[in-house]
């Protein structure tokens, strides 16, 4: 995922699994290591508001909040959409009002949970309203 650090010039956060996540530049070049709090990363998703990153979490796919500057959880989860499935991946969805929900949000996650003997699935979750709207 983009994030417009590096002085503007924008890096992207990478991990694979059980590994630290990387800040890279665009370049590819490190700018720093966040350590592994416990969690597996099949996908990161970058919150536009806390700027915290969120992450799968365990093999069950539950998705928890990381603290981008420690690494470490913090404490705000929330389990797959299909609880007992494999992660499959984790992204941003679009908060626009009428695209995967019918009310704005500040925050959306699309996940993907594989199905070990049934089928996968795709869920979007509604993580955080606009400040002052309820649903």
């Amino acid at each position: 995922m983009l994030f417009r650090s590096n002085n503007g010039a924008g890096s992207l956060y990478v991990a694979n699994f059980g590994s630290p996540i990387l800040e890279c530049a665009l370049d590819g070049s490190i700018l720093r290591t966040i350590p592994n709090g416990g969690w597996q990363a099949y996908g990161l998703a970058l919150d536009p508001t806390t700027r915290n990153l969120w992450v799968s979490t365990d093999a069950q796919g539950r998705i928890a909040e990381i603290d981008r500057l420690t690494g470490l959880l913090t404490g705000h989860s929330m389990p797959s959409v299909a609880p007992g499935s494999l992660p499959g991946g984790l992204s941003l969805a679009s908060g626009t009002p009428g695209h995967h929900e019918r009310w704005g949000s500040s925050l959306l996650l699309a996940e993907l949970s594989q199905g070990q003997t049934g089928p996968d699935h795709l869920g979007i979750h509604r993580v955080r309203l606009y400040p002052g709207v309820e649903g």
